[in-house]
Formats: C-alpha cells, sequence, structure tokens
C-alpha cells in the first residue's frame, strides 16, 4: 500500500490513461466516469478448495502480516478486514 501512496499521482495517470484507451475501443457499453482519489486499499482474494486456501492465506499472512486477505466462499465479508 505504502507504493501506491507515494507513486499515487503515476498510478492515477496510467489508469486514466488506460480507462480512456479502453472506451476509445468501445469495450464499455455505456459512457463511464471515473474519479480516482488517494485512500486506496489493496486487498487479496483467495478462491480454492477451502483447506488449501486457508492454508495459502496463512502462509501469505506469515510474510507479511499487514496483508489483507479475504478467502472467496460464495460471498466476501469486508468485516474481516478490520
Amino acid at each position: 500500500m505504502k507504493r501506491i501512496e507515494d507513486n499515487f499521482k503515476d498510478y492515477k495517470e496510467c489508469y486514466e490513461k488506460n480507462f480512456k484507451q479502453r472506451r476509445e475501443l468501445g469495450m464499455f457499453d455505456s459512457p463511464y466516469s471515473i474519479n480516482i482519489v488517494p485512500g486506496v486499499s489493496g486487498v487479496i482474494v483467495v478462491m480454492g478448495y477451502s483447506e488449501l486456501a486457508k492454508k495459502s492465506i496463512e502462509e501469505l499472512k506469515q510474510k507479511n502480516s499487514s496483508i489483507k486477505v479475504i478467502q472467496l466462499n460464495n460471498r466476501l465479508d469486508i468485516k474481516k478486514l478490520d
């Protein structure tokens, strides 16, 4: 997350350019607009068989306890991010 915060302007400009190119290529059915603001929070979503997913989540958290991970179980529980 620090990488995004430290380089926010660059990420924003890159995403806006990518969005503009996709719109010009007709990849959107309607005229979407975007508003990119600071305060982005990254989350890793893990899916797969329950025990394998749990093992992967534990391995990620051991590498870096600040990583936010959600296991996909046909729904996302954002309360687990706290």
